[in-house]
């Protein structure tokens, strides 16, 4: 497991921390603990442990450095391109807290040292987990290093692959639950490969070695999955291992929409929340009434105007295939009420919904709009 303060604010408790994450803080990993030295470039890896005091009004980083503080750093610190996490300077001292962070560092390095040579005894290559790490880092390999690692495990790079990642619910527990996970799946290796990854044990499962498909996969590896523990997120699944870093990716938004959707779930698969989590990338880069058409804008004024519901008459109907009799049954209209409503929506609107690109846009819509 490659830390990162996120994982080190758990690992430190109880001492509370206020923290600045840069964007990517999730996927960054820290190498050693060091020292803040005055004066002198932090860099992209150690982890820095500082005095509030002894920090510059403007930090002189290259890459993304990973700073702990006792005390509140200066505010260019708070909201520069750095990770940063800062405690109330009477809780801890500098070199106290320097030590902790060091047996943090100590005590991972060893448990993942253990769980590495369990699994390299079930015959996983060490340089097939490089390559995987590379390849969740997002790091540019040479293809040909991709493919020797696969052919020596007995694989080939567009074998047929499912990506599954498990996190501890607990992270305090992180070492435990996932060696335990990674322990249990090491009878299978060959057929899948295990990864340490930030706070995820990210597990490459190759179908075409196997002989199964993603059903059947997973109804094998399922029954190490504790629902109420562990956080598992399943991929869809895909044909070209160059490509894991996407479909990790899937795996983090299936847990995450997952677990507030269905929370007593063992396992959540991004292809049941494909459509939300498609929505929801839309949603951080653009507001809704930007991608909305404008007759539909007017339609949603005229409701909050007039106290009227068309655009959920709206939402029904274009979910109902356009089906009236069903959208007046599931909405507890009369038939031709429900007729007479759907022309007031066309005459408001100005929508031709006998247009299939019209009607895409709407539904699309009115699920950014919440609708």
């Amino acid at each position: 497991m490659r830390l990162n303060l996120q994982i080190l604010r758990d690992e430190l408790a109880p001492l509370e921390f206020s923290s600045h994450l840069a964007p990517g803080a999730a996927t960054r990993s820290c190498t050693f603990a060091l020292p803040y030295v005055p004066a002198e470039p932090l860099e992209e890896g150690p982890v820095y442990v500082a005095q509030a005091g002894e920090l510059p009004e403007h930090p002189a980083a290259r890459g993304v450095a990973s700073v702990i503080c006792v005390g509140e750093p200066p505010a260019a610190w708070r909201h520069g391109n750095l990770d940063v996490l800062w405690c109330d300077e009477r809780a801890v001292d500098a070199r106290s807290l320097l030590a902790r962070v060091t047996r943090s560092f100590a005590r991972h390095d060893e448990w993942e040292r253990s769980m590495r040579g369990q699994l390299a005894e079930e015959g996983q290559p060490r340089e097939l987990e490089l390559v995987l790490e590379g390849l969740l880092a997002h790091r540019l390999l040479d293809e040909r290093r991709i493919e020797a690692a696969s052919a020596a495990f007995g694989w080939a790079v567009h074998d047929h692959y499912l990506c599954v990642s498990v996190a501890s619910v607990q992270r305090g527990q992180s070492q435990e639950r996932l060696g335990a996970t990674a322990a249990s799946l090491s009878a299978l290796v060959g057929q899948l490969a295990c990864v340490l990854h930030g706070e995820h044990l990210v597990v490459v499962c190759n179908l075409t070695r196997a002989g199964t498909d993603e059903e059947g996969m997973l109804r094998r590896i399922s029954g190490v999955f504790v629902p109420g523990l562990l956080a598992v997120g399943a991929s869809t699944g895909y044909a070209d291992l160059k490509n894991t870093f996407y479909y990790y990716n899937q795996t983090l938004a299936a847990a995450r929409l997952g677990s507030l959707r269905a929370p007593g779930e063992a396992c959540w698969r991004y292809g049941d929340y494909l459509l939300d989590d498609m929505l929801r990338r839309v949603r951080l880069r653009q507001i809704p009434d930007a991608l909305t058409p404008t007759g539909l804008l007017a339609l949603m004024e005229h409701d909050r105007t007039h106290g009227t519901e068309l655009t959920r008459l709206l939402r029904g109907y274009l979910d109902r295939d356009r089906n009236v009799t069903r959208t007046a049954r599931d909405l507890f209209l009369t038939r031709s009420t429900c007729i007479r409503h759907l022309e007031q929506v066309r005459e408001i609107s100005g929508l031709d919904l006998d247009d299939a690109d019209v009607r895409l846009a709407c539904s699309v819509a009115l699920r950014l709009q919440g609708r």
